[in-house]
Protein backbone atom coordinates (compact mmCIF):
# COMPACT_ATOMS: atom_id res chain seq x y z
CA UNK A 1 0.00 0.00 0.00
CA UNK A 2 1.20 3.52 -0.68
CA UNK A 3 2.14 6.05 1.98
CA UNK A 4 -1.38 7.54 1.73
CA UNK A 5 -3.84 5.97 4.14
CA UNK A 6 -6.84 5.54 1.83
CA UNK A 7 -9.18 4.65 4.69
CA UNK A 8 -8.74 8.08 6.30
CA UNK A 9 -10.17 9.88 3.25
CA UNK A 10 -13.91 10.55 3.41
CA UNK A 11 -15.72 8.99 0.45
CA UNK A 12 -18.60 11.50 0.66
CA UNK A 13 -16.05 14.31 0.39
CA UNK A 14 -14.48 12.55 -2.59
CA UNK A 15 -17.88 12.40 -4.33
CA UNK A 16 -18.36 16.11 -3.67
CA UNK A 17 -15.02 16.86 -5.35
CA UNK A 18 -15.53 14.46 -8.27
CA UNK A 19 -16.50 16.27 -11.46
CA UNK A 20 -16.41 19.63 -9.66
CA UNK A 21 -19.52 18.64 -7.70
CA UNK A 22 -21.57 17.61 -10.74
CA UNK A 23 -21.40 13.90 -9.91
CA UNK A 24 -22.66 14.47 -6.37
CA UNK A 25 -25.44 16.73 -7.67
CA UNK A 26 -26.52 14.18 -10.30
CA UNK A 27 -26.45 11.36 -7.74
CA UNK A 28 -28.55 13.44 -5.35
CA UNK A 29 -31.19 14.08 -8.02
CA UNK A 30 -31.31 10.44 -9.13
CA UNK A 31 -31.54 9.32 -5.48
CA UNK A 32 -34.46 11.71 -4.91
CA UNK A 33 -36.21 10.29 -8.01
CA UNK A 34 -35.81 6.71 -6.75
CA UNK A 35 -37.05 7.62 -3.25
CA UNK A 36 -40.08 9.42 -4.72
CA UNK A 37 -40.98 6.42 -6.90
CA UNK A 38 -40.68 4.00 -3.96
CA UNK A 39 -42.83 6.29 -1.81
CA UNK A 40 -45.48 6.62 -4.52
CA UNK A 41 -45.63 3.02 -5.78
CA UNK A 42 -44.05 0.92 -3.04
CA UNK A 43 -41.69 -1.82 -4.07
CA UNK A 44 -37.92 -1.59 -4.27
CA UNK A 45 -35.65 0.99 -5.85
CA UNK A 46 -31.93 1.00 -6.55
CA UNK A 47 -29.15 3.46 -7.27
CA UNK A 48 -25.92 1.95 -8.61
CA UNK A 49 -22.75 3.92 -9.26
CA UNK A 50 -19.77 2.49 -11.12
CA UNK A 51 -16.55 4.40 -10.56
CA UNK A 52 -13.40 3.38 -12.39
CA UNK A 53 -9.89 4.31 -11.28
CA UNK A 54 -6.78 3.84 -13.39
CA UNK A 55 -3.25 4.39 -12.16
CA UNK A 56 -0.88 6.47 -14.29
CA UNK A 57 2.47 6.68 -12.54
CA UNK A 58 2.00 8.85 -9.47
CA UNK A 59 -1.46 10.01 -10.67
CA UNK A 60 -4.89 8.41 -10.94
CA UNK A 61 -7.60 8.90 -13.52
CA UNK A 62 -11.04 8.59 -11.94
CA UNK A 63 -14.10 8.22 -14.15
CA UNK A 64 -17.76 7.72 -13.26
CA UNK A 65 -18.46 5.00 -15.79
CA UNK A 66 -22.16 4.53 -15.09
CA UNK A 67 -25.03 5.67 -12.90
CA UNK A 68 -28.06 3.39 -13.02
CA UNK A 69 -31.40 3.60 -11.28
CA UNK A 70 -34.23 1.13 -10.94
CA UNK A 71 -37.52 2.66 -9.92
CA UNK A 72 -40.75 0.78 -9.24
CA UNK A 73 -43.56 1.50 -11.68
CA UNK A 74 -47.17 2.05 -10.78
CA UNK A 75 -48.82 -1.37 -10.54
CA UNK A 76 -51.03 -2.29 -13.48
CA UNK A 77 -54.54 -3.41 -12.72
CA UNK A 78 -55.26 -7.13 -13.13
CA UNK A 79 -58.19 -8.19 -15.29
CA UNK A 80 -60.30 -11.33 -15.40
CA UNK A 81 -60.42 -13.34 -18.65
CA UNK A 82 -61.77 -16.72 -19.74
CA UNK A 83 -59.98 -19.27 -21.87
CA UNK A 84 -61.91 -19.33 -25.14
CA UNK A 85 -61.43 -23.04 -25.87
CA UNK A 86 -58.85 -22.33 -28.54
CA UNK A 87 -55.56 -20.55 -27.94
CA UNK A 88 -56.94 -17.21 -26.79
CA UNK A 89 -58.63 -15.31 -24.03
CA UNK A 90 -62.07 -13.71 -23.93
CA UNK A 91 -63.74 -11.16 -21.65
CA UNK A 92 -67.06 -13.03 -21.82
CA UNK A 93 -67.48 -16.60 -20.61
CA UNK A 94 -67.62 -18.66 -23.83
CA UNK A 95 -69.73 -21.37 -22.10
CA UNK A 96 -72.44 -18.89 -21.13
CA UNK A 97 -75.25 -18.16 -23.58
CA UNK A 98 -75.30 -14.54 -24.63
CA UNK A 99 -78.46 -12.74 -23.66
CA UNK A 100 -80.07 -10.45 -26.16
CA UNK A 101 -80.71 -7.02 -24.75
CA UNK A 102 -83.63 -5.20 -26.32
CA UNK A 103 -84.29 -1.55 -25.68
CA UNK A 104 -87.94 -0.78 -25.06
CA UNK A 105 -88.81 2.88 -25.31
CA UNK A 106 -90.75 4.21 -22.31
CA UNK A 107 -94.52 4.09 -22.47
CA UNK A 108 -96.59 7.17 -21.90
CA UNK A 109 -96.13 8.46 -18.38
CA UNK A 110 -92.93 6.47 -17.78
CA UNK A 111 -89.58 8.13 -17.44
CA UNK A 112 -86.71 7.00 -19.62
CA UNK A 113 -84.15 5.13 -17.47
CA UNK A 114 -80.75 6.37 -18.66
Amino acid sequence: MSSIDVVSHDFAEFLTDLGHGQVNQRLGQKWADVVAAVREHGGTGELTVKIQIQGKGDKAIVHVADIKTKKPDAPLEAEFFFFDGEAGLAKDNPRQTKMAVVYRPPMRGEKDHD
